[in-house]
């Protein structure tokens, strides 16, 4: 959004019955963020909601290390791949990321060193392991369902496994053993669960890589009038990010 005075901000979280598509609408201090001169909107669009959730994952809930291992469970999609991105500009050795099918080709192309193909159940194993041999120290999930005791077999001792999102199933079969074995330390993560300096201080840390050439997204801006298209598009499975603008 555009204030009067011609800054930029990122907006979220609006009072109901407002909404951000709406031509003005009421935000609190605490839920707008400043978009430095140089982003393009779109891309600063893309890093909020995607962007922030696996920053906020890995940085926040995971604390991760310069030098660790990360896999992303979900790259296929805008926030496995900006996750991935972040997992670099945060310091990790090796990012691996995974998704099904189609979705695993490009993970490449948004920061994976290395990508595990989920459509074959009886692969996954053998592909999380070639991918990195020595265990993941932290597991970022955007899937859960069965995808999820296939990462866990593969995390290192005394892993982080922040739980995100649940696109493959609401419900995931892990057992105790795992958790004991693994000394695993299994999070749940909400961004809107997040205090609002965390997210403004996550939000402001993306937009600068961004600026820097860090970050990268797949979109396709539509316009405003446009908006019932859009809502279809998205239904039936857009394969970039959507960005409406004015």
């Amino acid at each position: 959004m555009q204030l009067a005075d011609g800054t930029r901000w990122y907006v979220t979280a609006p009072p109901s019955p407002y909404g951000t598509l709406a031509e003005l609408v009421p935000v609190a201090d605490s839920d707008r963020f400043p978009v430095p001169a140089g982003l393009d909107p779109a891309l600063a669009a893309a890093l909020g909601v995607a962007g922030m959730a696996g920053w906020l994952a890995l940085d926040y809930r995971a604390h991760l290390q310069p030098g660790e291992t990360v896999l992303v469970l979900g790259a296929g999609g805008s926030a496995g791949r900006l996750a991935m991105q972040s997992a670099r500009a945060l310091g990790a050795s090796l990012v691996v990321g995974a998704a099904r099918g189609k979705d695993s080709s490009q993970a490449a192309d948004f920061g994976a060193d290395a990508v595990v193909d989920l459509a074959d159940e009886q692969a996954i194993d053998a592909g999380l392991a070639a991918a990195a041999p020595g265990g993941y120290d932290v597991i970022v999930d955007f899937l859960w369902g069965g995808v999820a005791p296939h990462a866990m077999n593969h995390a290192k001792r005394g892993a982080r496994y922040i739980q995100v999102g649940n696109a493959a199933g609401a419900t995931s079969t892990i057992t105790g053993l795992v958790l004991r074995n693994k000394l695993l330390t299994l999070v749940g993560h909400s961004l809107f669960a997040t205090p609002a300096e965390l997210r403004r201080s996550a939000y402001v840390q993306l937009a600068g890589h961004a600026i820097d050439g860090k970050f990268t997204m797949d979109l396709e801006q539509t316009r405003l009038e446009d908006i019932s298209g859009t809502w279809e598009h998205l239904k039936t499975g857009a394969a970039r990010k959507l960005v409406v603008t004015p």
